[in-house]
Formats: C-alpha cells, sequence, structure tokens
C-alpha cells in the first residue's frame, strides 16, 4: 500500500502540528483533514495546506 500526502504528513509530524490546529485554522475539523489525507490530494489541494503548515509554523517561531 502506497502511502498517501507522505510530505505533508511528515512537516505535521516534525513540527508537531496536530490535524485540530490545522482544520482550526482552514475552519474543518479534525476528522476533515484526516480523511482529505487519506486520499491523494492534487496540486492545488497539497498547496492549500502546504500554506496553511507553513502559516502554523510561522506563528509558532514569533
Amino acid at each position: 500500500m502506497e502511502a498517501r500526502n507522505i510530505e505533508i504528513k511528515r512537516r505535521l509530524r516534525a513540527y508537531n502540528i496536530s490535524y485540530f490546529e490545522l482544520g482550526e485554522l482552514l475552519g474543518k475539523s479534525e476528522t476533515t483533514i484526516y480523511r482529505w489525507l487519506r486520499k491523494e490530494l492534487d496540486k492545488s489541494e497539497r498547496e492549500k495546506l502546504n500554506k496553511a503548515i507553513d502559516e502554523l509554523i510561522s506563528k509558532r517561531e514569533q
């Protein structure tokens, strides 16, 4: 079985960001984020999540 969205999941783990935190920023539930990451995302969806992750990382570094 191939891991889907592995880079996004690795970034979340590396920066200790929960699905809840990501979902809260995007106005979605933790469960929705989990479901999104179960299937391969298209480029625009990946960019949206990566941008949100960047924002959370930036907030933590302040």
